[in-house]
């Protein structure tokens, strides 16, 4: 499983309407949409 570069976090962020973004070491980037946080999808 290939990691997203950050431009690509904000590239999906955006597309899906995300209103913040949260990175944690070691956990999945997240991306809060319509109130919920949800991973952000990794290229397969």
């Amino acid at each position: 499983m290939a990691s997203l570069g950050i431009i690509e976090i904000f590239k999906a962020a955006i597309e899906r309407g995300a209103s913040d973004i949260h990175i944690k070491a070691g956990d999945n980037v997240r991306a809060r949409i319509n109130g919920s946080l949800v991973p952000v999808p990794s290229r397969s």
